[in-house]
């Protein structure tokens, strides 16, 4: 995947939400919701920066796919690639169930944002 990858995977580990939900502590309710809508919407963008540098990283190993010595190589990158992805989207997905009250009516357009980055082809 990409040097995204590691941001993607420490912005959504459990140690940085819980460092993230106690740094909250003290705020008013709405500067809370807004924080915490961030950042779901920086998680969703980084989610979707690593969809579309793993659809460009197909297109630069294209020609190895000519040579079938590669295939299982290339092959195995690209499932470990989609279970990554499909990973993030679900620790994304966890964040906005467990903050579902404290986002309010953003709940459904981050859910809905969420699902629209994770349909793209």
């Amino acid at each position: 995947m990409s040097k995204n990858k590691n941001s993607l995977k420490n912005l959504l580990s459990a140690e940085a939400i819980q460092s993230f939900a106690a740094a909250l502590s003290g705020l008013e309710p709405q500067e809370m919701r807004k924080a915490k809508e961030l950042y779901l919407r920086n998680a969703i963008t980084e989610l979707k920066s690593e969809k579309r540098q793993y659809k460009a990283s197909w297109i630069t190993m294209g020609l190895h796919l000519l040579i079938p010595i590669f295939w299982p190589m290339l092959f195995g990158a690209q499932k470990q690639a989609r279970i990554e992805l499909e990973e993030y989207k679900e620790r994304i997905s966890n964040a906005l169930e467990v903050w579902k009250d404290d986002l309010g009516s953003s709940y459904y357009p981050l859910q809905n944002l969420l699902e629209s980055v994770s349909n793209e082809k």
